[in-house]
């Protein structure tokens, strides 16, 4: 019987401890939180400090149903803004490039439980330019 119990036991251990490890998609770490800036940078140089408050209290959620949906947080820029927009966003490359339609396109650099990292590079004022968009939950 003592046997049995310990057994037991270890079953549910092994159980529990691999059910702890599973590996998390890419939808398990993006969607459904709200995310924040955490930094800006453009060319490896931080950007938020000349960012005004209205702008760095925007957040945004990822759905489950290819919606990102914008909100402009406590501080509005222009009072007569929209709080909340919705646009649509697909992952493409394994995950890799995240399209919000009528945006950007971005590389996922890095992403985790706790941030997402974004990347795209483009033209600003004839010079290519490389931003770095970092989101904390």
């Amino acid at each position: 019987m003592k046997d049995v119990k310990t057994q037991l036991r270890l079953a549910i251990l092994i159980c529990i401890s691999m059910s702890c490890n599973r590996e998390k998609s890419i939808g398990d770490l993006l969607q459904n939180k709200t995310w924040y800036w955490q930094s800006f940078s453009i060319d490896g140089e931080e950007q938020m400090s000349g960012f005004a408050d209205c702008q760095k209290d925007n957040l945004l959620t990822f759905s489950d149903d290819n919606l990102v949906i914008t909100n402009e947080g406590n501080l509005k820029c222009e009072p007569n803004s929209r709080q909340i927009d919705e646009h649509m966003y697909s992952l493409s490359d394994n995950g890799s490039q995240l399209n919000i339609e009528g945006l950007a396109n971005y590389e996922i650099v890095n992403l985790t439980d706790k941030n997402l990292v974004t990347r795209r590079e483009y033209n600003f004022k004839g010079e290519q330019v490389t931003e770095i968009i970092t989101y904390a939950h």
